[in-house]
C-alpha cells in the first residue's frame, strides 16, 4: 500500500474502533432475570446455546408448575442475544467498509515547494508574445 496519508490513517483508526467495539459487544455476556428473580446467563451474541434455553425453560416450567410464564430463557434470551448480534454485525460491517474505503482512497498530493514553477498556466514569462492564454 505504500505511504499512508493522514485521511487514510484517520479512516483506518475509525474502522479499527468500529470493529473492536463490534467484537466487544458480540462477545459480552447477556444476562436476564427469570422466574423468581433468578439471574440467567443467555450467553453472548456470537456464542450462545439455544438448545440450553429450551432445556432450562422446560426445567423451570416443571419446577414452578404454572404453565409457560413470559420470563423464561426460551422466550427472553433470543431477543436480547439476537439484538446485540445485529448491532455487533452492523458495527463490524461498517468497520470493514471503512477499511476498504481507506485502501481504495488515493493519497493526497502534497503542495509543491518548488518556487521556480510558474504560478499561472501558460505563463512563459516576459517574452511571451500572445502564445499563452494569459498574455495580453
Amino acid at each position: 500500500m505504500g505511504r499512508v496519508s493522514r485521511p487514510q490513517r484517520v479512516v483506518l483508526c475509525i474502522a479499527g474502533l468500529l470493529v473492536a467495539l463490534g467484537v466487544a459487544i458480540g462477545f459480552s455476556p447477556v444476562s436476564i432475570t427469570v422466574i423468581g428473580d433468578t439471574s440467567y446467563a443467555c450467553g453472548s451474541a456470537f456464542s450462545h446455546n439455544s438448545h440450553a434455553w429450551r432445556v432450562d425453560t422446560f426445567q423451570l416450567v416443571n419446577d414452578v408448575g404454572t404453565g409457560l410464564p413470559a420470563a423464561t430463557p426460551r422466550a427472553t434470551c433470543p431477543g436480547q442475544v439476537y439484538g446485540r448480534r445485529d448491532v455487533a454485525d452492523t458495527l463490524i460491517a461498517f468497520g470493514l467498509f471503512a477499511v476498504t474505503c481507506a485502501i481504495v482512497m488515493k493519497p493526497l498530493k502534497r503542495r509543491s515547494t518548488d518556487f521556480d514553477a510558474p504560478c499561472l498556466p501558460y505563463d512563459n514569462g516576459p517574452n511571451d508574445h500572445g502564445a499563452g492564454i494569459l498574455s495580453i
